[in-house]
């Protein structure tokens, strides 16, 4: 008896101290300094295991925290009201939100890890990765066919999650019924796994279309659709609970309801989590979860790669055409985004390509700077990649170095991004060729003569929808291509940042910004801008002093008549004066 006792004693010290070490592989700090650290993310890197220690994630602001870690997959679809909706939607219920674009086998590993944001100094938020966390539910939703596929490794481990007490909730569009009589989609293997189908035909709920399932004994129908197809059902398996929805966004109140109807659907998503919730303790602890902040994450992709001075972030169920196109096609495009429009880069650029189609983002509010790519096809990852990047551009820096002045054409609006993206697109898409750049002649439409529309009296957010006030600043910019050659522009930049190099946070106004666009092109264009129906402080500029010389300008012999075709000529030097040859 005694010798069991021993015996016993032995086997349990023996599993406490292996219990140990396995958390310290997991948690073991790791000391960096403030420049090490800081050079980490300036050479593109992720922060490794541990660093987080010191720098721990804030706690997540929830009402009522009830201990749920909610995890919200876009790796096979990244929507805005997902991405920055959602989280805050069920955090006012209670739940812990952690967005993720990780593919899902490798967040769910519980001993694997992920990278996320960690808060470091004001404004700097580098990447680091973290031990993976344990999660009580998952919701993963796809709107249409052909988005990012779900992997076999990816249905196993939430399999493997819901088999062990984990939530399942799936979520999928109408097309998914649509489409159910042809090439059978990840998306139905999934449900396949978990012994349901999609059916063929779609019903409506509410006036909205839903796609519908074909379920067996193990499952509960949960609602029916006016037409008596089951639009929803849940069950249990192993020791947890799925759940299937025909329709995307049912848990996002929406905010244009009465308060009566949105505190209904509230009640609605709270028993739905809560429900899936049941075959698992909550996680509880701290609530110090990855969060969303203004660009993507909270958990960001897997995998990376360096592309030149991009480092790219994809998942391992990225698509192929996506990844060569970013292997082959964006280094071609950055190179000649930076021919015609230098900028210098003092870090890298991160890249996040995410899933689904039709978005992006930029983060310019902290650092490191990151762009969220939105995109189903090669052409479409090209267009906004060259979009987020003029936004992201500064242009030529002074001879310190620096850039100078605020300019609501180029910094706050979708000018310049919109510039630019139209070179890119005609680059590799001849279609966009032997016609004006964004068709900037369509305009005069709604202006006749083209001195109706003011280009300095506009509302802030004029400038960042397409409308007919964008347009005419492209044909601008267009015209002053025909004129004097695409290195006006970077010139143009030059001048400004120089100009202002000691008051670098002025925001011209509009006059002072043709003296800028003036002294760039040795021409006078208030006579020009003067047709176009703008309202400037003058008419005239003959003189004017940029580094201590005095420049004459004579009139720019530009009329109000359509612009010419895209020019994607290389540039020379931006810092010599322009050449007109007559």
């Amino acid at each position: 008896m005694k010798n069991r006792i021993i015996l016993c004693s032995i086997i349990l010290s023996l599993s406490l101290f292996l219990a140990f070490i396995s958390c310290q592989k997991k948690t073991q700090s790791v000391s960096f300094s403030e420049n090490e650290i800081d050079n980490y993310w300036r050479e593109g890197k992720t922060l490794p295991l541990g660093v987080s220690d010191k720098y721990p994630l804030p706690i997540q602001k929830i009402t009522n925290d009830n201990g749920i870690n909610v995890l919200i997959d876009m790796a096979h679809q990244t929507q805005f009201v997902t991405l920055w909706g959602l989280n805050k939607s069920i955090n006012e219920l209670g739940f812990r939100s952690i967005g993720n674009q990780a593919s899902l086998h490798s967040v769910l590993d519980p001993d694997g890890k992920c990278r996320v944001r960690i808060p470091f100094k004001e404004g700097i938020f580098p990447f680091a990765w973290i031990p993976n966390l344990e999660y009580n539910i998952v919701i993963t939703e796809q709107s249409l066919p052909g988005y990012q596929d779900y992997l076999p490794e990816e249905i196993d481990a939430l399999k493997k999650f819901v088999r062990n007490g984990g939530g399942l909730l799936i979520q999928c569009g109408p097309e998914f019924s649509l489409s159910a009589d042809g090439k059978k989609l990840s998306l139905e293997k999934l449900i396949e796994t978990f012994d349901a189908t999609l059916a063929k035909e779609t019903d409506m709920f509410n006036q909205n279309k839903y796609a519908t399932f074909s379920t067996n004994n193990k499952w509960e129908t949960v609602r029916q659709g006016d037409y008596g197809k089951i639009i929803e059902a849940r069950r249990t398996f192993g020791d947890g609970r799925v759940m299937l929805v025909g329709a995307m966004n049912t848990l996002i109140p929406d905010t244009t309801d009465s308060p009566e109807k949105q505190l209904k659907i509230k009640a609605l998503i709270s028993e739905r989590l809560n429900w899936l919730a049941e075959g698992k303790k909550p996680v509880g602890g701290e609530p110090r979860v990855p969060s969303t902040m203004a660009g993507g994450g909270g958990i960001y992709p897997e995998l990376e790669k360096n592309i030149g001075d991009i480092v790219l972030f994809y998942a391992l169920n990225q698509k192929k055409e996506l990844l060569d196109c970013m292997d082959n096609d964006l280094p071609k495009a950055q190179k000649k985004l930076q021919e015609w429009f230098p900028s210098k880069k003092s870090e890298p650029i991160y890249l996040v390509l995410a899933a689904g189609s039709g978005g992006a983002w930029v983060v310019n509010a902290y650092k490191p700077k990151e762009v969220g790519l939105v995109c189903i096809d090669p052409l479409s990852l090209i267009d906004v990649f060259a979009f987020e990047m003029g936004h992201l551009n500064n242009g030529p820096a002074n001879e310190f170095g620096r850039t100078a002045g605020w300019v609501q054409a180029i910094n706050g609006s979708n000018g310049q991004a919109g510039w630019f993206r139209g070179k890119i697109l005609a680059v590799f898409n001849d279609s966009y060729k032997n016609k004006p750049n964004r068709d900037c002649n369509s305009f005069f439409k709604s202006d006749k003569k083209g001195d109706s529309i003011d280009l300095a009296r506009f509302n802030p957010d004029e400038l960042y929808s397409y409308n007919d006030k964008l347009t005419k600043l492209w044909y601008v910019f267009q015209k002053l291509d025909d004129r004097y050659g695409t290195i006006w522009y970077p010139r143009w930049l030059w001048v400004m940042n120089t100009r202002w190099d000691k008051t670098p946070e002025k925001q011209l106004t509009f006059d002072e910004m043709v003296e800028d666009m003036s002294i760039a092109v040795g021409e006078d264009l208030f006579p020009f801008f003067t047709k176009l129906g703008t309202t400037l402080e003058k008419n005239r500029l003959p003189e004017i002093e940029f580094n201590n010389e005095t420049i004459r300008l004579k009139v720019a012999p530009l009329e109000v008549t359509p612009a010419g075709n895209i020019k994607l000529d290389s540039i020379k030097d931006y810092r010599q004066p322009i050449i007109v040859t007559e």
